[in-house]
């Protein structure tokens, strides 16, 4: 059976050190030398002695060429000295420059404010720019209306005004909230990394590398799979629903009556789980069927609701691949585990945002 936790751990510490010839060339340089200078004196310790075992004198055993070997060591140290020290004042320069944002975005008042400067890759933290916005309540639907564009012109500032070259998004909040958090990074200015929150340690950190891959199940009534895609209708007001059910199942009995009848609904293969895409490449395998869904689900509505279930991950990564003129107006529903009900919902259309009444 494969380890993927030994096999993450040692893709991390792969990371550390891939492209970084000098700490390598360092380190070979080093160690060669440092181990012919302990072989030399080995071998200079024994010459000491006669073949009875009798001391005699330096001199009198060491010809001139027992030093060529510690000479080579003495140098090879050296050059390994000189290679680690151009690194270090390579990573000193590098280190100046802030091109690494870090767009911490929490949804929740009593979120810990302390950013996660840890979960990013060890190599580029010294590299951060933080781009911090402040805690509000993302549950209340109007704050997030006005709080919108603001946050849109924020984040184009950051990036098209600075040397920000890669970004790492740590967000938490109501599912419209993520999703709308998403679109903000659609236009794919900057390659982008979300960074997922683990309930358990209550600790940030990057998604795994490798692990075993997922597939989706989609169902429309009787239908499944492609079928059910191909099947599903709009109603009378040209609206259809999309269901996302990876945490938990989204039940069709607590949907808004318009769309009960016009919901497809999409699962993972390996069932519900509060963690369930925790690798990136099947993440984003998973989220980019997920977006073609949608895109084939648009061109029949002219409204298309969503109901996510799953991992802020997911959701942030939603939103990310909405495509203006392609993806059209989206409704993305608020559930309220309490009445077990959806009780608000926001909407987008690529440009504004706004609440809508109660589902």
């Amino acid at each position: 059976m494969i380890n993927y936790q030994l096999l993450n751990q040692l893709i991390r510490v792969y990371e550390r050190i891939k492209g970084d010839l000098a700490t390598r060339l360092s380190l070979i340089f080093i160690s060669s030398g440092i181990a012919l200078l302990i072989n030399s004196s080995l071998a200079l310790s024994a010459s000491y002695k006669d073949v009875k075992g009798t001391e005699v004198s330096f001199l009198a055993n060491v010809n001139g060429t027992d030093w060529l070997n510690p000479a080579i060591g003495f140098v090879l140290v050296c050059v390994g000295i000189y290679f680690g020290l151009q690194r270090f004042r390579a990573l000193s320069r590098d280190a100046a420059i802030k091109d690494v944002g870090l767009f911490f975005m929490p949804g929740f008042e009593n979120l810990n404010e302390r950013l996660p400067h840890y979960a990013i890759p060890r190599l580029e933290q010294s590299k951060i720019m933080d781009v911090k916005f402040p805690k509000f309540d993302s549950y209340n639907p109007l704050k997030i209306q006005d709080e919108y564009m603001f946050r849109v012109k924020t984040i184009e500032d950051r990036v098209h005004h600075s040397a920000i070259k890669k970004g790492y998004v740590s967000a938490l909040g109501s599912v419209p909230y993520l999703y709308l958090t998403g679109t903000m990074f659609k236009d794919g200015h900057i390659p982008l990394r979300v960074l997922e929150h683990s309930r358990t340690e209550n600790k940030w950190h990057v998604l795994d590398d490798v692990g075993r891959p997922c597939s989706l199940y989609w169902d429309y009534g009787q239908d499944s799979g492609d079928r059910a895609l191909e099947n599903v209708t709009s109603n009378s007001e040209e609206e259809l629903a999309l269901s996302v059910s990876f945490t938990n199942m989204v039940a069709r009995e607590e949907l808004p009556e318009a769309i009960k009848g016009h919901c497809l609904n999409v699962k993972l293969s390996s069932g519900y789980s509060y963690d369930a895409l925790l690798v990136e490449s099947v993440q984003d395998e998973v989220i980019k069927k997920i977006a073609h869904a949608i895109t084939t689900l648009a061109k029949k509505c002219s409204t298309l609701h969503l109901f996510i279930c799953a991992q802020a991950s997911v959701v942030v990564k939603l939103g990310e691949l909405y495509q203006n003129g392609m993806t059209g107006v989206v409704v993305v529903h608020n559930y309220n585990s309490t009445t077990n009900s959806y009780d608000w919902a926001m909407s987008y259309d690529g440009v504004r945002v706004s609440k809508l009444q109660d589902s």
